[in-house]
């Protein structure tokens, strides 16, 4: 399970470095909520190099601990941001590339604190962590995993968001 979860960490890291790359504008929106406008800009560009590098160093292998530790400390950072813009009433952070209209920051901070919590069973782990094996059902398996977890959480959302939506109707 351990290697299953550093490669749904790796995923996560890559996919929101990417959206956010993609997405500069919805990025850059959100953060002028969040920060002074001067760090705007930096902090734009310099997130998702570090989301990359991260995922990087977590699918290397390389300083594994350390780059667990670093995950933690970034999960915990965009969870504090998520709920300052819970407080401030900003809709979306814009962490995957989604549109304002279609993400709230209590589902990112309960995802992160999720991905906190297996990070830190990760990093209890001696030694260090492989995902990669000979084993190819293994790998498969892990590669389950991850996908399986990504479709549900997708899938919780969307259940979530609809109830809503249809508890709105009524009232």
């Amino acid at each position: 399970m351990p290697g299953a979860i550093i490669l749904l960490l790796v995923t996560v890291f890559v996919i929101a470095a990417i959206a956010k790359l993609r997405a500069k504008d919805a990025f850059r929106t959100v953060l002028r909520g969040l920060l002074p406008r001067p760090l705007v800009g930096p902090v734009a560009a310099v997130v998702p190099m570090i989301e990359l590098a991260l995922g990087a160093f977590l699918l290397s292998g390389i300083t594994q601990k350390k780059a667990l530790e670093c995950a933690i400390i970034m999960l915990a950072a965009f969870t504090l941001a998520l709920a300052v813009m819970w407080w401030r009433g900003i809709k979306g952070c814009a962490c995957f590339g989604e549109a304002a209209n279609t993400a709230t920051t209590g589902s990112g901070m309960v995802r992160n604190i999720i991905l906190i919590g297996a990070t830190l069973l990760v990093a209890r782990e001696p030694g260090p962590i492989a995902f990669w094996s000979p084993d190819v059902s293994a790998v498969l398996g892990r590669l389950t995993v991850v996908v399986g977890a990504l479709c549900l959480w997708a899938c919780a959302v969307a259940l979530v968001n609809q109830r809503k939506i249809y508890f709105n109707d009524f009232s």
